[in-house]
């Protein structure tokens, strides 16, 4: 599980082939207790978060060891409740996915050699 917190809510990315290990129904009930779990952060602390967590994990009948738990109702509540889940094979599981920043690559023509006219300045 990897999260992404860029400014457009927080991105939660499962592991393909933890996705793959689980059911349909347990996919299901791990996401529905992560997406009930955001719609309940508003406002809360990391403690109160993972509490939520937990008991949304234990209801569904998911189980998850404690610092996943703990990471995942971090990344919840510093999200405000603003989630996204994919999977790292680019499958978006809930809301619009990974909400990334264009990647800027800038127009440089450079040379190796250090002497040359058009080779960038380092800072």
């Amino acid at each position: 599980m990897q999260t992404d917190n860029s400014g457009y809510g927080s991105n939660i990315e499962l592991n393909s082939a933890a996705v793959d290990e689980m059911s349909e129904r347990d996919l299901d009930a791990y996401v529905s207790a992560l997406v009930a779990t955001a719609r309940q952060a508003r406002g809360k602390d990391h403690v109160e978060v993972t509490k939520i967590l937990q008991d949304e994990l234990d209801a569904a009948g998911v189980s998850e060891n404690d610092v996943v738990t703990r990471n995942l109702a971090e990344t919840i509540m510093r999200s405000d409740g603003d989630i996204s889940i994919t999977v790292d094979s680019g499958e978006v599981l809930y809301g619009p996915g990974a909400a990334k920043p264009a990647r800027h690559e800038p127009n440089v023509h450079g040379d190796d050699d250090p002497e040359h006219p058009d080779r960038p300045a380092l800072t």
